[in-house]
């Protein structure tokens, strides 16, 4: 396994506050425990350093659905792929059944953009 970090940036822009986090966590079925480890750091940096205004976080998650477990009942997190209807031709960022590099035959949206507003507790 590598070592994961993520990138944090503030900025202003039109006049509103933003903060994005990116991240590449780590890959592989196997890594399951240390990728959910990861993401749960990261979204404990979010509330734990609230920052004013929006906050975005996304990067090359590598998460599957079933990782995300209680995380998605979280009012103050919201999937962006969801919020913006779920359209299902979009919805795999890996889909083996249109890239046809790949001999296998799998779907996972590993990658993500969570977004969370001032209304965090």
């Amino acid at each position: 396994m590598m070592h994961r970090h993520y990138v944090k940036v503030s900025c202003t822009i039109g006049g509103e506050p933003l903060t994005v986090y990116t991240s590449h966590l780590e890959s592989l079925k196997e890594h399951s425990k240390e990728r959910v480890s990861q993401l749960s750091q990261v979204f404990s940096e979010i509330l734990t350093n609230q920052q004013p205004g929006t906050v975005l976080f996304g990067g090359d998650l590598n998460i599957r659905d079933s990782e995300l477990g209680a995380l998605r009942n979280t009012p103050y997190f919201q999937d962006v792929w969801e919020e913006l209807g779920g359209k299902s031709d979009c919805r795999y960022t890996w889909d083996t059944t249109v890239n046809t590099n790949n001999r296998v035959n799998y779907k996972s949206n590993s990658d993500s953009i969570d977004s969370t507003s001032e209304n965090r507790p």
